[in-house]
């Protein structure tokens, strides 16, 4: 033991590596033994680099992870939760605190030298504000799947850049550590497309089932959920051999994904392979309407890049790619990466939304119009209705894809769905009725998910002042062409002012 701790400690990237390793497990184990546990190490990681800051006076600064850094500080500068309307005064206090606050962190910063610190206070502001939302949204807001394992794995370069990019008088390990950090930072992000590629190859239909997943239901059920991909859905599923193109288009991306765990066998390929996953992204996008803005934008960061981090990797041993390669594979079970990958079914439920003005006039509303609850209490809330099918077009189980198939996936009895009714029901009673223009603007502009609005649907609180909104559960059944032969309307509730 003693002989392994000296060889760690002769050994930069080694040490590196295992210490990321450390702290990605740590932090995921509070991140899932209770939500607001993650504060700890993030606390921890904040004095630590303050302490690096202001008594040991190193001012250590990595652009790449500032870039990262600085996606967040947009992001969060936008999201916004929804207040109650009585809560008016606490609305103007969180918007008025959390404004100056960054303005006056980033004026200190901007004249005292930005430095990893900055960019972890960033992070750490980012992550108490969606942990706020979250409550004040009464727990209907926003996944952490879009974004929280980019902060992690950038919050714990930090503080290892912070660690080892110092001189110490050994040049060697200076340059050592600031090559190491992008590589790490590298191989944290590729964890996400191998954590979605092994999962396709779990699921229980086989290793190849996936291929034949019918994607394409994707974007028939954004037209049929009345996205804007409502306008395309029905020409592309009705393209001749549109089965061969979707079998196609999921080889790609299987492939893509699983060939995340080689980058570091075959760094040439890193450039490609980043580009083919932008353009997943933006494909994923306009198939289902989910557009992953900070994964695209990391993506790029890391094209920008790649020509010196392709050169470092290259200039390593077999020893240290194989390292790398499993810390690709290692954080698949260590990190709070989620693994991506399921059927799509012909068979599921969706809800739709209508609110009815003080004039009487009856509005289809767009998931947008929601805000940070969006997605969620349109798309997640299946539990607010007395009956509902197993499924909402989605499914781990190679079995319920094959009854979907033909319609037959049973409808469940939800028992306690009055507990979430009046959840959702004492939320949605926020958007009824007036509010002031600044909360309007900033319930609407949430930059995640789905923030296309549909032309012909209402998408912000602007206008009509709404007197009530009506929840609509259906359950939709498809052919093998994609088109809609079964529409039931399952439940239903109103909720008024």
């Amino acid at each position: 033991m003693i002989q392994i701790f000296k060889k760690l400690q002769n050994n930069t990237f080694l040490l590196m590596v295992v210490v990321f390793e450390l702290l990605i497990l740590f932090a995921h184990l509070t991140h899932t033994k209770a939500y607001y546990l993650i504060f700890i190490p993030f606390t921890i990681g904040g004095l630590f680099l303050a302490y690096k800051r202001y008594v040991q006076k190193e001012i250590i600064f990595n652009k790449l992870l500032f870039y990262t850094s600085l996606s967040f500080f947009l992001y969060g500068a936008l999201q916004s939760p929804v207040f109650p309307q009585e809560w008016q005064n606490f609305e103007t206090i969180y918007f008025l605190f959390k404004y100056t606050t960054s303005a006056a962190v980033t004026y200190y910063f901007y004249k005292r030298g930005f430095c990893n610190l900055f960019s972890y206070l960033i992070l750490f502001g980012f992550l108490a504000d969606s942990v706020l939302i979250n409550i004040i949204n009464l727990g209907i807001s926003k996944s952490s799947t879009e974004y929280y394992s980019i902060l992690e794995s950038t919050a714990i370069l930090l503080i290892l850049s912070s660690f080892f990019e110092k001189n110490n008088g050994v040049e060697g390990n200076t340059n050592e550590a600031k090559h190491t950090i992008p590589v790490l930072y590298v191989m944290a992000h590729l964890s996400n497309y191998w954590a979605a590629g092994f999962a396709k190859v779990g699921l229980n239909g086989g290793i190849l089932s996936w291929l034949s997943n019918d994607t394409m239901a994707n974007l028939k059920r954004a037209g049929l959920w009345e996205l804007p991909m409502e306008a395309y859905s029905d020409l592309v599923t009705s393209l001749p051999h549109i089965h061969v193109i979707q079998v196609i288009g999921n080889c790609f991306v299987f492939v893509g994904q699983l060939l995340s765990v080689v980058v570091p066998f075959f760094p040439i390929i890193l450039a490609p392979l980043t580009i083919f996953y932008d353009f997943f992204h933006i494909a994923v996008g306009a198939l289902a309407g989910v557009f992953f803005y900070k994964w695209i934008f990391v993506n790029l960061l890391i094209l920008a890049n790649a020509k010196n981090i392709t050169k470092t990797i290259k200039s390593y041993g077999w020893g240290r790619k194989i390292i790398l390669s499993g810390v690709i594979i290692l954080s698949y079970y260590i990190s709070s990466i989620v693994p991506l990958g399921w059927y799509e079914t012909r068979q599921g439920n969706l809800i739709h939304a209508y609110g009815t003005d003080f004039n009487g006039e009856k509005h289809k509303l767009h998931t947008q119009f929601f805000g940070s609850a969006g997605f969620s209490i349109t798309n997640k809330t299946n539990g607010a209705f007395e009956v509902q099918h197993q499924t909402q077009m989605g499914t781990l189980d190679y079995e319920t894809m094959i009854l979907a198939e033909d319609c037959n996936i049973p409808l469940i009895k939800n028992e306690n769905y009055l507990v979430r009714r009046e959840r959702v029901s004492t939320l949605t009673q926020r958007y009824l009725g007036e509010r002031s223009s600044f909360s309007k603007l900033m319930i609407y502009l949430q930059p995640y998910h789905l923030l296309i609005p549909h032309w012909k649907r209402r998408n912000t609180m602007f206008g009509a002042p709404l007197d009530s909104i009506t929840f609509e559960l259906y359950n939709y059944c498809m052919d093998e062409n994609f088109d809609v032969y079964h529409k039931e309307l399952l439940d239903s509730f109103t909720v008024s002012k």
